[in-house]
């Protein structure tokens, strides 16, 4: 009898260890079909998103937990920056064996949305398109919450604690999903004692860096992680606050504490190359090793946590997985300028029988746009930088007197055309594209919660179209006349600037090396623009 009932143990114990392990097998299995191309990147607010709702819903279902809400769907309306949208969460519900304690829950959520065929602003290669298949980013982190899921439910009618398992929709769109949730929690899930998030956790690094944030969210949490046992060679990096942009940050507004998992920002986010064959499975499992006791002690926690406020954001610049020596800087993206036309003391007095280049400020614009970037260190917070990118400037010139640029001279000169009368004259200007590379050094000013700086450097340009562009009134009908030239434009462009800014926005200041016109052929003109910066690196 005691040797059957010691079998009987030991085998309960197997099957137990057995149903917890999270093994590469079922996670890979997850994420081919969350990141496959008949999923097309499940861009919030689609078909393909609910395609993937639906296959979390019946992965929930198959593994016996309680759907809550609609058979497991939550469904919430939302405006995107494409207008109205619908998308959905899935719930799963797992309940807990102590009657006091099942009345809290332990919440274990991931984003399972995506970017689809994105273009700006959400895609970092905009002008490339395709699938983004999102395998990182959050297919890992939707397959590890499934498979902590599995895990959990077989231990059923083991944990105290009550848990609930949320995949998340439209956490692209600014997240929609977990909002919705934490304000709208279904009626079985009770208290919500602590959130976990698993967000981009499919890159862990050869440095093996998990980055763990909302470590200061609960006056008890420190002390709970350093009871928890670090799997080898894996480095915790933990952040104490709970702000940050994932959906975790939904939960810790809500006066909740909250534990967010993520590997790291790489060169793949939000791209088409963020695909599942460069998912590092042995990583993942590695990952669930920490984090899966992680929720069991949370489960199992006799008392309550004392929520505290950390407001203190993940610094997206110290999750990245570029090299060491890289360095990310803040050119990438769009500079946007009024633009002025000085004399070679950089004044306004012009030389006389050139008042025509007296250009008006305010119509006058300047635009740049670099999509691409690449950063070297110099040393801690300093930076190189160049990116690579397109330009165009507008002069809008003076209507009156009537003096137009004369494009076919051979020097710069005007002329008045018989054909336009002295108030009929709507429109002048001349314009011109140019490709430019700048070269900045860049000084990250530490700071806590955004990524302060200022830059300063030169950029250098060539101008491979220029025109002459006026619209005048005449018989009750408008005309528009554009000629191409004039042909006596300097080629060349060399210009200083300097940059300030905070996170995405800041401003600049451009200042003209180099004449407008060649020197031969006119008096030195020297364009001097300042206006904002809009950053694209997240």
């Amino acid at each position: 009898m005691r040797v059957r009932l010691f079998t009987a143990i030991v085998l309960a114990a197997l099957s137990l260890h057995a149903g917890s392990q999270i093994t590469e097998k079922m996670l890979q299995q997850h994420i081919r079909v969350l990141a496959s191309d008949s999923l097309q990147g499940r861009k919030s607010g689609t078909e393909y998103e609910r395609k993937a709702a639906v296959y979390i819903r019946n992965y929930f279902q198959k593994l016996g937990l309680k759907l809550l809400a609609d058979s497991g769907f939550q469904s919430f309306a939302y405006t995107g920056l494409s207008g109205p949208k619908v998308s959905q969460n899935v719930i799963a519900f797992l309940e807990g064996s102590d009657p006091v304690l099942r009345q809290e829950c332990v919440v274990i959520g991931a984003h399972y949305d995506h970017i689809g065929k994105a273009r700006f602003p959400y895609s970092r290669r905009w002008l490339r398109g395709g699938i983004h298949y999102g395998a990182d980013d959050n297919a890992s982190g939707t397959a590890l919450m499934l498979e902590m899921a599995n895990a959990l439910a077989s231990k059923k009618g083991n944990l105290p604690r009550s848990v609930v398992f949320v995949a998340f929709g439209a956490e692209e769109e600014g997240l929609q999903g977990s909002s919705y949730f934490a304000s709208h929690l279904p009626r079985e899930v009770g208290k919500v004692f602590v959130m976990m998030n698993f967000d981009m956790v499919g890159r862990l690094g050869k440095e093996k860096k998990l980055f763990v944030s909302g470590s200061g969210t609960a006056d008890e949490m420190e002390q709970l992680l350093a009871q928890i046992h670090v799997p080898e060679g894996l480095q915790i990096v933990k952040f104490p606050g709970g702000k940050g942009p994932t959906d975790s940050q939904s939960f810790y507004l809500k006066d909740i504490p909250v534990l967010s998992f993520i590997t790291g920002l790489h060169k793949d986010y939000h791209t088409p190359g963020d695909t599942e064959n460069k998912i590092n499975y042995e990583g993942m499992v590695t990952i669930a090793s920490y984090a899966l006791p992680i929720a069991e002690e949370l489960v199992r926690y006799p008392g309550q946590l004392t929520y505290r406020k950390n407001n203190e954001s993940l610094r997206t610049n110290e999750i990245t997985l570029l090299p060491s020596w890289r360095f990310t800087g803040h050119l990438k993206g769009f500079s946007l300028g009024l633009t002025s036309v000085m004399n070679e003391h950089y004044g306004s007095d012009f030389p006389a029988g050139y008042d025509f280049m007296k250009n008006r400020l305010f119509p006058s614009f300047y635009l740049r746009e670099y999509p691409w970037e690449f950063g070297v260190k110099i040393i801690k917070n300093v930076g190189l930088v160049t990116a690579p990118g397109i330009g165009y400037t507008s002069l809008a010139l003076p209507l009156k007197p009537v003096q137009l640029i004369n494009p076919s001279g051979d020097s710069l000169s005007s002329y008045t055309p018989d054909h336009i009368g002295v108030d009929a004259l709507r429109s002048h200007r001349y314009s011109s594209w140019k490709i430019i590379l700048p070269v900045f050094m860049e000084y990250k000013i530490p700071s806590g919660k955004k990524s302060a700086y200022i830059a300063a450097g030169v950029t250098g340009g060539l101008r491979i179209d220029g025109k002459i562009r006026y619209t005048y009134k005449k018989d009750g009908y408008r005309y528009k006349e554009e000629i191409r030239g004039p042909w006596y434009v300097n080629p060349w462009e060399l210009s200083a600037q300097i940059r300030a800014g905070s996170g995405q926005f800041g401003l600049f200041a451009d200042v003209a090396l180099t004449p407008l016109f060649k020197k031969e052929k006119a008096p030195a003109f020297y364009p001097v623009t300042g206006g904002i910066t809009i950053n694209l690196n997240r």
